[in-house]
């Protein structure tokens, strides 16, 4: 069994046993309890496994942890049982880390698919034993037990819409037969489901998404609008809980769903809380903090019959007044902080107008379910959130790369006349450089010229340069250096100050290994983006992450490391970090010749030229792994991933005077690149945004620095290597 299929069927176990149903509570009590406990267990393997992957944390998921802190606050300050609030976050939480992982590993569509295949056969396993019950008993109730494995009110379309979500992504987005399939019948056996236990308002609910995913199937070009619609959803939210407007609708809700006007009590329970709220306004504000309410809001029913039934609520069956309750104008607030999240993913999709619309309609769905019941006790709710968030950044990154892709059959098809000069600094690199110069050689793009400065290697790198330079007399260029450089900075400076001129420019390591169509998919890039401005131009892609033997470690550094740069601010965060290393940039002629020369006293070539873009320029991402980015013993500068070099940085910290001479070295440095910048350039706008900087890191007060940066938005991409700057 391959290490795939192995993770795979530990992933979807695990899976299996955060969503275990919790009706086998009363079905069979004893598996219930042992699942509990190999819930824990599975709680540990996640929290480790995300540790292990050095996991980062989406915008969504930090807000849902925020919301989460907030309300755990409230509860130990009102003094309420921790233990019962763990009970149902802690599980919470670990689904979202659990999410994490599976969106940021490599194979999340496999992943996905057997999650939707796993909730499939939840659902057919339901159908069925409702149908058992009701052949076998005449009812779908054996005394107190329904036997339904997943609930028996609108809980059920929780385990509906995952499966719906994804095969509605698989298929639509990647045409996948298969899943159009599994849609259809998804479809069919939920409505039936939801039919037989007549879950009126999840019935509805499911009945639209139904209808209006047809409509928008069949006519493309229509559009949801996701935010107008939430917000009347919202309004309407308000107006049932707090002024009555179900009353003007009694036909519908007495005659035709044969539900009681008071919609089932909910609106006794809600009359409860707003009058504990007009007791203390500050409980509205902070919440009560989160407790099991089943005491506090017992309502005593009188029956026809002349019995009477007590009817105790968990819950307070509306989104707005349950979190209301728990944590006040705050908690709720921060509810809606990562809901907003999740519409602003949805309406990045532009391209797949089937797909927005699909995952529109069933966010709504949702939204207009949590009117009359609340589901973030469930960690299937945060799956589905997360589904909803997730998704669409994927979807947006498949028609980037389509648009890519047809931009670049275009761009093939002309004829280019365009020179490009390759700048490869090289020093004991027999090993890896015969493996870079070939893949060099083997590009689809031919209009280039390889300039290549040895720093005075002491193995054979000489000999295998000048093997290819006399076969290919006219493609690679030695630039001679008298004197010895002793850095890669200085190499790679000397190459840029002294090479040709060209339309365009590209940096390499003697050690990666380039796609075939690097050259090209990067100029036509390049062309695109020149098009809209002639101005000096700097892009850079992805690349793959490898080891010695070139096995990929990370499929994207960029995004592994989350160094894409910003589109505002830009020239503040590149003079706090350099973004991404030189062997993966282009660049034009006007940014070359803007830049001069390297300036001798920066951190690093790539830095100091990435500063120039950004000043006096446009600088852009193309998404896409270009070459394999090998990391080994032997790099200067790499993606800082060999366990040698994590260890020497763990050292370092016990060596604190070490490591606080090695920040000074780097504030003296930004500091003095920052005013070279300024000496250089004189764009007034600019300036004062460096200017300010220099102001800012020459304060001798750590605390005043800290917040200077922060507040100007000095911020490198990993905030913690913002202590480096103060």
């Amino acid at each position: 069994m391959s290490k795939v299929q192995t993770q795979k069927i530990i992933y979807l176990f695990i899976f299996a046993l955060l969503v275990f149903p919790r009706s086998f509570q009363t079905l069979i009590p004893p598996v219930h309890e042992f699942v509990n406990i190999l819930k824990i267990f599975a709680a540990a393997i996640i929290i480790i496994l995300f540790v292990k992957n050095k996991t980062r944390l989406s915008k969504f998921s930090i807000a849902v942890f925020i919301y989460f802190l907030f309300l755990f606050i409230i509860t130990v300050l009102n003094h309420q049982s921790i233990v019962y609030f763990c009970k149902i976050y802690v599980l919470n939480f670990v689904m979202i880390l659990f999410c994490e992982i599976i969106f940021q590993n490599d194979n999340r569509t496999l992943y996905l698919r057997n999650i939707a295949h796993l909730f499939f056969i939840l659902v057919i396993l339901n159908l069925f034993g409702m149908i058992a019950c009701k052949i076998i008993y005449q009812s779908y109730y054996f005394g107190d037990l329904m036997v339904c494995l997943l609930g028996q009110d609108n809980r059920i379309i929780l385990y509906l819409l995952p499966p719906v979500i994804i095969y509605n992504y698989d298929g639509f987005y990647n045409c996948s037969k298969v899943s159009k399939t599994m849609l259809a019948l998804t479809y069919l056996i939920g409505f039936i489901s939801l039919f037989l236990v007549w879950s009126a308002a999840a019935l509805v609910v499911f009945f639209f998404i139904i209808l209006i995913n047809i409509l928008v199937i069949k006519y493309k070009k229509a559009k949801i609008n996701l935010k107008l619609i939430f917000a009347i959803i919202i309004l309407l939210n308000i107006g049932i809980v707090f002024f009555r407007i179900q009353n003007l609708f009694e036909f519908l809700i007495v005659d035709v769903l044969h539900k009681s006007l008071d919609l089932s009590y909910r609106t006794n329970i809600w009359d409860i809380a707003i009058q504990i709220f007009k007791g203390d306004y500050l409980k509205l504000v902070f919440g009560n903090g989160f407790f099991d309410i089943t005491e506090l809001f017992k309502i005593i029913i009188p029956k026809p019959n002349g019995f009477l039934f007590t009817f105790s609520p968990n819950h307070l069956h509306n989104i707005i007044m349950n979190n209301l309750f728990f944590s006040g104008i705050i908690g709720l607030c921060l509810y809606f902080n990562f809901i907003l999240k999740v519409i602003n993913s949805i309406t990045q999709i532009k391209e797949s107008r089937i797909v927005y619309n699909c995952l529109s309609v069933i966010f709504l769905g949702i939204q207009v379910l949590l009117i009359f019941d609340t589901f973030e006790y469930y960690q299937i709710y945060y799956f589905i959130l997360f589904l909803l968030y997730a998704i669409p950044t994927y979807v947006s990154y498949v028609e980037k790369q389509n648009k890519y892709e047809s931009d670049f059959k275009k761009f093939k098809k002309k004829k280019h006349t365009d020179s490009v000069a390759i700048m490869m600094a090289t020093y004991n690199g027999e090993k890896y450089i015969e493996q870079q110069i070939q893949s060099i050689i083997r590009q689809t793009y031919h209009n280039w010229v390889l300039y290549i400065s040895d720093d005075h290697s002491t193995d054979k790198t000489m000999q295998i340069i000048k093997k290819y330079q006399k076969k290919y007399q006219n493609k690679i260029v030695v630039v001679q250096n008298d004197n010895k450089l002793n850095s890669a900075k200085m190499n790679f400076s000397n190459l840029f100050n002294g090479v040709g001129k060209h339309n365009y420019y590209m940096f390499c390591d003697q050690d990666d290994v380039w796609d075939v169509d690097k050259i090209y998919k990067l100029l036509c890039f390049m062309k695109n983006k020149e098009t809209q401005s002639k101005t000096p131009t700097l892009v850079y892609c992805d690349c793959f992450v490898t080891d010695s033997n070139l096995n990929i470690l990370n499929a994207s550094l960029i995004h592994s490391t989350h160094r894409t740069l910003p589109k505002h601010k830009l020239l503040q965060h590149t003079l706090v970090q350099n973004y991404f290393p030189g062997c993966v940039v282009m660049f034009n002629q006007q940014l070359k010749e803007v830049t001069g020369t390297i300036y001798e006293k920066c951190e690093m070539h790539d830095w100091w030229l990435t500063q120039v873009a950004s000043y006096c320029g446009k600088i852009y991402f193309y998404d896409q792994a270009l070459h394999c980015y090998r990391q080994h013993e032997n790099n200067t500068i790499g993606a800082q991933q060999q366990s040698g070099k994590w260890k020497k940085r763990f050292l370092k910290i016990f060596k604190f005077s070490a490591l606080r001479n090695n920040w000074r070295n780097f504030q003296k440095i930004i500091i003095l690149q920052a005013e070279e910048l300024q000496r250089r350039y004189s764009d007034q706008q600019k300036c004062d945004v460096v200017s300010r900087f220099i102001s800012i890191m020459k304060r001798k007060n750590k605390l005043y620095r800290l917040f200077g940066l922060c507040i100007n938005g000095y911020i490198p991409s990993e905030i913690i290597r913002i202590f480096r700057l103060i």
